[in-house]
């Protein structure tokens, strides 16, 4: 198969986490990037800052990049924002990263 890069997030209890996708998901206060209250879910934005220069570490050539639900909890962080836009549009050459997928499952986010 094609190295993946990227992330994924998971649900785990009342909180959400950020991983490398395909890697193994071990839930930790430096990972933890959202809160799932009774309606909605509340952003730490601080580990999306966190998580943000991963997106822009080099890549193995040929791999399938993954950003798990781009949503309003990401969209907390300006700089995970910038981070995913400069991987999708500024850094070269695109052949090496795509296909980009886009997943999103209600199983990431928070019961509403």
């Amino acid at each position: 198969g094609r190295p993946v890069s990227g992330f994924e997030t998971e649900k785990e209890g009342d909180q959400v986490h950020i991983y490398d996708a395909g890697a193994e998901h071990v839930p930790t206060e430096e990972n933890l990037v959202g809160l799932c209250g009774e309606t909605r879910g509340f952003p730490v934005k601080e580990g999306f800052d966190r998580y943000a220069p991963r997106i822009l570490a080099p890549v193995k050539a040929g791999s399938v990049m993954i950003m798990d639900e781009l949503g309003y909890l990401e969209s907390s962080s300006e700089l995970f924002c910038r981070a995913v836009l400069e991987r999708l549009f500024k850094q070269r050459p695109l052949p090496s990263w795509l296909p980009v997928f886009f997943h999103h499952g209600r199983k990431q986010g928070c019961a509403v």
